[in-house]
């Protein structure tokens, strides 16, 4: 008996030393600061201000946390600013640091005012004025961002321009109708302020959290798992309804929401639309087109805003040199986040519609 006890202790000490090697290791792979959800801010949910952030398991990039709690180097402070909001895609950590496209923007705007720039140096990077300042969340897609679109205004009041990024133009009547509630906003939910409301017991399972990135990329991988079990059976009740959707209909449920954003916001407007790709089996990239991108495309433009459209953009990129804007050599091209080329060509259509504004 006294010898399998000492067996079950020297299993579950090379299991806890094992934990602890592994656990060191992914300092220098994956790394998620704390994740605070909040109810009455620009989006449902900040990073832990502060901390770093590193994404290897798509790309790779490694980011540090602001005081507000978003993926940014420096924030601006100059009246005038762009704003840009949406989900992953605009969070762009699957990149290096400098190669978002708001990153991109950012340094293309500061030339264009004559500041020194150099998109491949760290340093300038940083020295860099900011111009262009990421608010992105994970899974923070155009009807949340349009349900949150006063407090974003409030929270973000200098800001000269605001661009929502979206992969879709096709939503439901629940999520439409759901985007016209717009959430409170609450100063104290801000990054700079919101550490101080947290219990400490929240403060301890983040921290805790953050010590130890095995254990959130083992949670990682489940809910990838989980949601790939249920992907199929999503796309085929989302094609179904697609099918059915009356776009006169569609046009009614959208326009209201529209309209709301350019009501709340007086500055420059901007929708930036990317579609799916496909690469076909003869080598070509074929867009996913959806009879809804033309409706919410008339509706931007009669309710004054500016529908940036980079699917002809995307298409050009593929033909001179094979650029695909979605994917990484670890994964599948075509599929997942933004890849440099993605976001080099998101940067470039933002900035000939910025720079033209600014010219007129």
């Amino acid at each position: 008996m006294r010898k399998w006890g000492r067996q079950a202790i020297s299993w579950a000490a090379a299991v806890i030393l094992a934990f602890c090697i592994c656990n060191a290791a992914m300092f220098l792979y994956e790394v998620q600061p704390g994740w605070i959800e909040r109810e009455n801010g620009a989006t449902l949910a900040i990073w832990d201000p502060g901390t770093a952030l590193v994404a290897g398991l798509e790309g790779r990039g490694y980011y540090h946390v602001d005081s507000k709690g978003y993926l940014n180097d420096s924030i601006p402070t100059e009246p005038g600013y762009c704003v840009v909001v949406g989900a992953s895609f605009t969070q762009g950590k699957e990149v290096e640091n400098g190669k978002r496209y708001t990153d991109l923007l950012n340094a293309m705007l500061s030339e264009q005012n004559g500041e020194n720039s150099d998109g491949g140096n760290d340093a300038a990077v940083s020295a860099r004025p900011s111009f262009v300042y990421n608010v992105s969340q994970e899974g923070y897609y155009f009807p949340d961002i349009a349900s949150g679109f006063y407090a974003l205004t409030k929270e973000f009041p200098d800001a000269g321009t605001i661009v929502i990024e979206t992969g879709k133009t096709s939503f439901s009547d629940r999520e439409l109708e759901a985007a016209l509630d717009q959430r409170a906003y609450d100063e104290a939910q801000n990054g700079e302020n919101i550490l101080a409301t947290l219990s400490p017991a929240k403060r301890f399972t983040m921290r805790v959290k953050e010590a130890m990135p095995l254990l959130n990329i083992l949670k990682t991988q489940a809910e990838t798992v989980k949601h790939r079990l249920s992907e199929g059976e999503e796309s085929a009740k989302g094609e179904e309804e697609a099918k059915e959707k009356d776009t006169a209909a569609y046009s009614d449920r959208l326009e209201p929401v529209l309209k709301m954003l350019r009501e709340e916001f007086d500055g420059t407007l901007i929708i930036a639309y990317h579609p799916d790709v496909t690469i076909c089996d003869d080598g070509s990239l074929s867009p996913v087109r959806y009879e809804e991108t033309e409706v919410f495309s008339r509706l931007c433009r009669e309710n004054g805003i500016i529908f940036m459209d980079a699917t002809q953009a995307i298409l050009d990129a593929y033909a001179e040199d094979y650029s695909v804007p979605y994917g990484f050599m670890n994964t599948t091209m075509g599929k997942g986040h933004f890849s440099q080329a993605g976001h080099r060509v998101m940067a470039e259509e933002l900035y000939k519609i910025l720079v033209g504004r600014s010219g007129q």
